[in-house]
């Protein structure tokens, strides 16, 4: 894997193919279904539901592909094409309505752990303003050549306070907020990796955003952000204007289930974590309960 430079946002030609599939029968579901989150990516888009990507839009040649587990069709290769047809987008006895009509039917096994959380916490009336998932990039992998690279996700892009915001979430009862070896716990690593992803690709991300931005002011998708208060295009608009609109450093929202954050020994993993971030200059973490 080589790296890449950080590039979001659809082209005029993607743009207007993404404008025509929102305007058919399908389409016009997926924009109005308020689970349904629509998110841009280098020329395609990805359509999620409860934090799964349902569908792979990519444009000029129009192509439909939706993983085949979530389907109930017999496996051919991972992803299977999609035909649009009579307003659906079809594979099959599957069709995408059906999906959004029961997505527990289809997808409800694959949503489960941190996904099911951050479900509920995207559908809760405190879910931010959003306006990108599973924000993927490529880092170099350590100890090992320049030219020998590893791709990473952040879990959520959302803005705050007029600026983009990258945000990690993880459940209390993850392993890697916990270590016996206080120093060691592995979400410090995956924090500063994150640190130096926006710090080396500040620019590109910046013009990725404030284009993708954009894409949703004229794709009519800003209902679709979210947040408390309602989200308008102007607010967008102000967000693009904004000359420092990047914050520098990620943040960590941990959502609670009721797990102790007691451990063996007593050891305080809470306090442990707190004391770790304040060593490291990350912002403390954020605590969202689970209902």
């Amino acid at each position: 894997m080589a790296k890449s430079a950080f590039k979001r946002g659809l082209g005029i030609d993607a743009l207007q193919s993404v404008k025509a599939l929102l305007d058919t029968e399908i389409g016009r579901r997926i924009k109005e279904e308020p689970k349904l989150n629509i998110c841009i990516r280098e020329d395609y888009v990805n359509i999620y539901c409860n934090g799964s990507s349902i569908l792979k839009f990519t444009p000029c040649p129009d192509r439909y592909e939706i993983h085949y587990k979530y389907t109930q069709e017999p496996k051919s290769g991972n992803y299977l094409a999609l035909n649009l047809d009579c307003g659906d987008l079809v594979v099959g006895n599957f069709n995408l309505s059906k999906l959004i009509n029961d997505p527990d039917c289809y997808i409800g096994e694959y949503v489960c752990g941190e996904k099911e959380h951050l479900a509920r916490y995207l559908s809760s009336d405190q879910s931010p303003t959003i306006i990108d998932l599973e924000v993927a990039y490529t880092c170099k992998r350590k100890g090992k050549s320049g030219r020998d690279y590893v791709a990473k996700r952040i879990d959520l892009a959302v803005i705050e306070n007029n600026k983009l915001q990258l945000i990690e979430v993880k459940i209390d009862t993850d392993g890697r907020l916990r270590s016996e070896k206080d120093g060691d716990q592995e979400i410090l690593e995956q924090m500063q990796s994150y640190r130096e992803f926006i710090a080396s690709e500040s620019a590109n991300i910046i013009q990725s955003y404030k284009t993708i931005a954009q894409n949703i002011i004229d794709l009519d998708l800003v209902h679709k952000m979210g947040g408390t208060p309602k989200f308008t295009a102007e607010n967008l608009k102000e967000f693009i204007r904004n000359e420092e609109c990047l914050a520098v450093e990620p943040v960590l929202l941990i959502i609670e289930t009721g797990k102790s954050k007691i451990g063996r020994n007593g050891i305080n993993h809470w306090d442990r974590l707190l004391s770790q971030f304040d060593r490291l200059g990350f912002p403390p973490p954020r605590i969202w309960a689970s209902q």
